[in-house]
């Protein structure tokens, strides 16, 4: 049987594959702490009169404005990180932004039939007739289908490991 002659080195090596497989864990849980927008419990949001206050000492309605800007900046944030990604996208291919933005997104034309079909769902609340809503009703299509669209995309940024929206953002 061979006998191992630098067992240090294997030594080294599993710690350092361990303490990696920790930080990625650790980034892994941060960005699903971040997805879900929650300020943590013991955050200190201020300190009064030398008093210590997270989000549990403030009123329900300056914790649903805090929540909301938290999420605002999500959102801009995802918005600044797509940008990057088309323009990237558009450098490596050699296209236009919008090409590329086309080209990253693709999603389908909305069809007749999709707008007739919603048109019969939603018909009780929009009260008019499908030819002076049908363009709306297009363009609200458009604007669904393109933000799964984009939420896709930063799904897959992320599990790809490409992008990591950071907790602190």
């Amino acid at each position: 049987m061979k006998k191992d002659v630098s067992p240090q080195r294997t030594q080294f090596i599993m710690m350092f594959f361990a303490f990696a497989f920790g930080m990625i864990l650790s980034n892994l849980l941060s960005i699903q702490s971040a997805k879900n927008n929650e300020i943590s419990e013991q955050e200190i949001l201020f300190i009064y009169r030398g008093i210590e206050k997270t989000i549990n000492d403030i009123t329900e309605v300056d914790r649903l404005e805090i929540k909301e800007l938290n999420q605002k900046k999500i959102r801009v944030i995802e918005k600044a990180a797509l940008r990057q990604y088309f323009s990237d996208e558009a450098k490596r291919q050699g296209l236009d932004i919008e090409s590329a933005v086309k080209a990253s997104l693709n999603w389908s034309e909305i069809t007749e039939s999709e707008i007739n079909s919603f048109f019969l769902l939603n018909r009780d609340t929009i009260n008019k007739p499908l030819f002076q809503v049908k363009a709306e009703i297009k363009k609200k299509l458009e604007l669904k289908q393109a933000g799964h669209a984009r939420k896709k995309l930063l799904e897959d940024l992320i599990i790809k490991g490409d992008l990591a929206i950071l907790p602190g953002a």
